[in-house]
């Protein structure tokens, strides 16, 4: 494991606080009017014949809050055509960027309607005949997972959790709160997702850093999500060397803090976030120069967002830098983002956010 020199930081990241959504994804929960709607790939059966009277679901899936639509959310119908309580073949779609999903080719009968996005989850109930049956209400994930956040000086994510009705545990800055915490392999595979936010305390990288990796590593191959913003990627870095190529000396890390302040057109590269902007390009705001700069993802990581040109303090901008990136460990997940909550956050910036959290 490359080791993580410490030194004294002189340059800040922003303020971040984030006001409350003035205009939501969605135009109102009680709206379910027609929309255009991606159905997906319908399924097929071995036997077509099987199909014969089948039936069709539609719904629509709201945030835990009730206050936006999901998309990109798996749903589906585990199928047991013969009736022996064994699942014989999955009928699934995705949600579309207001929330909608239709399956199709449901055989009638009594079914659970299960939908997945990220670790929130929600089921129900319905009954199918040889025609279309419609959801009366609007089925929102659930929000009953056990989140931790680390309180940081510079990015406050947990106000976007607030906005999306999560609850969590503050893990607040100060003394040994955060580390005590990291050092604790217990304590912290409690959590389903835990939030490391830009500025969080550094001082796992004086006392205990192969105590914390090796239990953020293990967090994370158990099945667990791992977010970072900013500043606190050296735990990503130190935990996951692998995963990200970060600007400058791997054996000098703070060579990372190179971005310039200003607001970049970035080129939004998941599917499911050019879905939710109705564009392939957003506006991202940096408050204040000196934030990580990555250069590359490497094998089994995935961009979400790149940024070119992405001026430094050096006079070379770079390239089709990656500004937000995941990738899994295990059986859990980890995504980084060079940007995050502050005030002069954008509405881009804010929906690719939400789409983050929601994923994890």
């Amino acid at each position: 494991m490359r080791m993580l020199w410490p030194i004294v930081l002189v340059v800040g990241c922003s303020d971040y606080k984030i006001s409350s959504m003035e205009e939501s994804p969605a135009t109102g929960l009680a709206d379910t009017g027609a929309s255009s709607m991606d159905t997906g790939t319908p399924p097929s059966a071995t036997d077509t014949g099987e199909l014969s009277g089948a039936g069709s679901v539609a719904g629509r899936i709201c945030d835990p809050a009730g206050t936006g639509w999901v998309a990109g959310a798996r749903v589906w119908i585990d199928v047991d055509w013969d009736g022996d309580g064994v699942g014989d073949e999955v009928i699934e779609t995705t949600t579309d960027a207001e929330g909608r999903f239709l399956l199709e080719g449901v055989p009638p009968g009594t079914w659970e309607v299960h939908v997945q996005k990220g670790s929130f989850t929600t089921s129900v109930m319905v009954e199918v005949t040889d025609g279309l049956v419609e959801l009366s209400d609007d089925e929102c994930l659930g929000a009953d997972l056990d989140i931790a956040v680390l309180r940081g000086s510079y990015d406050s994510t947990e106000d976007i959790l607030d906005g999306l009705g999560l609850t969590y545990d503050l893990i607040e800055q100060g003394g040994t709160n955060q580390l005590d915490f990291l050092m604790d392999a217990e304590r912290l595979g409690s959590y389903d997702i835990v939030f490391m936010n830009c500025g969080m305390d550094e001082d796992w990288l004086y006392s205990g850093t192969e105590q914390v990796t090796a239990n953020l590593a293990q967090f994370v191959e158990e099945g667990h999500s791992l977010y970072a913003s900013d500043w606190s990627f050296l735990l990503v870095e130190a935990t996951f060397p692998q995963a990200i190529d970060f600007y400058g000396d791997d054996d000098f890390p703070f060579d990372a803090y190179g971005g310039d302040e200003g607001t970049l057109q970035v080129d939004v590269v998941d599917p499911t976030m050019q879905d939710i902007l109705g564009s392939t390009v957003a506006d991202v705001h940096y408050d204040l120069a000196g934030w990580v700069m990555a250069v590359g993802a490497e094998a089994g990581s995935e961009v979400l967002v790149k940024g070119s040109p992405v001026s430094l303090w050096d006079p070379h901008p770079l390239e089709d830098a990656p500004l937000a990136v995941r990738f899994h460990a295990g059986e859990g997940r980890v995504v980084f983002t060079t940007f995050h909550n502050e005030p002069q956050i954008t509405s881009d910036m804010e929906l690719m956010l939400r789409e983050i959290i929601l994923s994890l």
